[in-house]
């Protein structure tokens, strides 16, 4: 079998013979050391990086890329990904400005988005974001107060995790999960709270103030083992502390044992003050966590199959859509979505 090996170009001959694997220097056993080691490098920087490279790179989702007819390779070709709801209008309202009709021909996530907001104006919705530990039992809490106070079937639900309560963002607008690839855009280093933003009527403001203080327990929340500025208690309300639905959520909090207080953002934990902080969401704009994170089960709890499933019917119908963060674009994303 050496012989053949040999022959074949497979072993150098002066290795080859004479028990030569045995006669290596020090110094061949170590470039060879080296060589192995740059390999391995190379293969798990490629393998973070793919995503990007897929993508088109940092701030380019998978929506905005088309394929190069020369080359075969892709490229991107439009503006930076959607990160919130008032960014999104804004950029709906610039490519109609320049002749667009992407979104008056239904087209395209931005299009979906836009009618969506629409369709919660014209209905007397508001858009309100509740935080108070993590987001994964914040959002499940949500869901059933939907289907309970509006009887909202799985393609009307309108509750999305994401971070809320801080001014500055990542590149593009970029808000993410705690990742070593993105640190500019974590959301703990930039302030923001985990939250979950929900279209509320107006006229039933009070039952969503009930549900978002039932979450606490004695003015302490869910989870408490969650310490840090991350987990603190947050409202957002159009208007802050000065909202016309604010006297819905006083009542609420102080049958709960908490009070409510005017935030500025980038605030510390609550939990020892028993507090929620108030945000302007025109001021404070609530921002859609990675796809992964939505309708996942709770640390202490499994919500079941269905549950899961919404997220794939969420991203159909635009409620959500994939970000371009790290764990939107590696395994390990999507292992957390299994």
């Amino acid at each position: 079998a050496g012989k053949g090996r040999r022959e074949a170009g497979i072993i150098p001959e002066r290795l080859a013979v004479g028990g030569g694997w045995k006669k290596m220097t020090p110094r061949v056993w170590r470039l060879l050391a080296i060589g192995c080691t740059s390999v391995f490098t190379v293969m798990v920087a490629a393998f973070f990086a793919a995503p990007y490279v897929v993508r088109g790179g940092e701030g380019q989702p998978k929506e905005h890329m088309v394929r190069s007819p020369r080359a075969g390779t892709k490229k991107p070709s439009s503006p930076p990904p959607v990160t919130s709801i008032a960014e999104m209008t804004r950029m709906v309202e610039q490519r109609e400005a320049g002749g667009s009709h992407a979104a008056s021909e239904g087209g395209g996530l931005e299009g979906k988005m836009l009618r969506r907001q629409q369709e919660r104006s014209g209905r007397g919705e508001v858009e309100v974001y509740f935080g108070g530990g993590c987001f994964w039992h914040m959002q499940h809490a949500f869901v059933q107060a939907e289907r309970k106070y509006l009887g909202r079937t799985d393609n009307q639900l309108t509750s999305v995790a994401g971070y809320a309560g801080a001014r500055q963002t990542g590149p593009n607008g970029r808000v993410c999960y705690h990742n070593a690839l993105a640190r500019d855009s974590d959301y703990g280093r930039l302030g923001f709270a985990e939250a979950v933003q929900v279209a509320v009527p107006e006229g039933q403001m009070v039952q969503f103030a009930d549900s978002f203080f039932e979450r606490f327990h004695g003015g302490v929340r869910h989870d408490p083992q969650d310490t840090g500025g991350e987990y603190r208690s947050v409202l957002g309300l159009p208007g802050g502390i000065t909202s016309r639905f604010i006297a819905d959520f006083k009542v609420a909090a102080e049958r709960a044992g908490m009070k409510l207080e005017a935030g500025t953002g980038g605030e510390g934990d609550t939990l020892a003050a028993k507090t929620v902080l108030v945000y302007d969401t025109a001021a404070l704009p609530f921002h859609q966590a990675e796809a992964a994170h939505q309708f996942h089960d709770d640390m202490s709890a499994a919500y079941g199959q269905p549950y899961n499933a919404l997220r794939q019917l969420a991203l159909k119908d635009g409620l959500i859509h994939e970000t371009t963060c790290p764990l939107d674009s590696s395994l390990l994303g999507s292992l957390l979505s299994i």
